[in-house]
């Protein structure tokens, strides 16, 4: 399953108040990458498995060279970094990618670091 790709407008789009949609959705994974980074690829496999396993997730990518004020709005210190957010702000970030099993409990923790 391939990832959705974000743009930085999609991202950066923040709501003065969530809607009911929003909520029911529940927060959006995005996995910041550039093109030619080895780790970042193995990052973006990893991650269509966790699609695969869990359909409802709201997960996609963003090319962070194409995403220069979300890297500064939302510190962005390296990729590949996997990113949880609620209505355009940031809850949580994840910089290391152990494998499909560690990522999967990141997401299923939802909101604790």
């Amino acid at each position: 399953m391939k990832l959705p790709e974000w743009t930085e407008q999609e991202l950066l789009r923040r709501p003065a108040v969530l809607s009911l949609d929003e909520h029911k959705e529940g927060p959006r994974y995005v996995l910041l990458v550039t093109p030619l980074c080895g780790t970042c690829q193995a990052a973006r496999r990893m991650l269509e498995i966790v699609a695969v396993m869990d359909p409802g997730l709201r997960l996609g990518l963003a090319d962070i060279n194409l995403c220069r004020e979300l890297a500064g709005a939302w510190r962005i210190e390296s990729v590949p970094c996997l990113v949880e957010t609620r209505g355009g702000r940031v809850l949580r970030k994840r910089y290391r990618m152990e494998g499909v099993p560690a990522l999967r409990e990141w997401i299923s923790a939802g909101g604790s670091p």
